[in-house]
């Protein structure tokens, strides 16, 4: 289920562009995602974090993803936002930062109707990354 969730929400964001706005809400709340849900060990910040800022229908699996990180060590800190783009069903916001061994690494936030809706990392086998990292290069 949480492939096809991801799959359905991907192909919608893969839609073409739609114009304007600085979209300062959602990159706001990119960095706070990172700093709340990745890097932070504050159950309650992040219990708090998905029930007011993630989507409704994605709840569970950030909830899930919440419960299941332990290693950190390949997880964005300090993070910057570089770019947001915007899309017929949303925004994607990317991130750059490090990671614990000094190397730079990027984080998208993905976001429609407000709300994040899935934020995959840079992992090198991550389709859905490459895929909309890819909106940025244009």
């Amino acid at each position: 289920m949480k492939k096809l969730l991801i799959a359905c929400v991907a192909s919608l964001l893969l839609l073409s562009g739609c114009g304007g706005g600085t979209h300062e809400t959602e990159k706001k709340l990119a960095v706070e995602y990172v700093n709340v849900m990745l890097q932070g060990d504050d159950e309650e910040a992040k219990k708090t974090f998905i029930q007011n800022n993630v989507l409704p229908e994605a709840q569970p699996i950030m909830t899930l993803a919440m419960n299941m990180q332990s290693d950190k060590s390949n997880v964005i800190s300090e993070p910057e936002v570089v770019d947001a783009v915007a899309q017929e069903k949303g925004v994607i916001v990317l991130l750059r930062g490090k990671k614990a061994d000094g190397s730079e690494t990027e984080q998208l936030v993905v976001f429609t109707e407000g709300k994040v809706i899935m934020a995959p990392s840079s992992d090198p086998n991550n389709e859905i990354f490459k895929q909309l990292r890819e909106k940025f290069n244009k």
